[in-house]
């Protein structure tokens, strides 16, 4: 994701043409990147519900105690 948008940053600055497609494009990867990151925690949640130790995790979590 990241390398992408780096490389589509680039290529606008020499290519004059892309650069009205970097305004759009940008928002959209660090929405893409959020979603995908709540999906993986979201999985992970599920995954520790079914074992003990990932259920005394998440009840730590939620009690703000480390």
């Amino acid at each position: 994701g990241s390398a992408v948008m780096s490389w589509a940053t680039a290529a606008g600055m020499y290519v004059p043409l892309l650069a009205p497609y970097l305004g759009v494009s940008a928002p959209l990867a660090l929405l893409m990147k959020y979603g995908w990151d709540k999906v993986n925690e979201s999985e992970e949640r599920r995954k520790a519900a079914r074992s003990l130790m990932g259920v005394l995790a998440y009840a730590r979590e939620k009690t703000g105690k480390t």
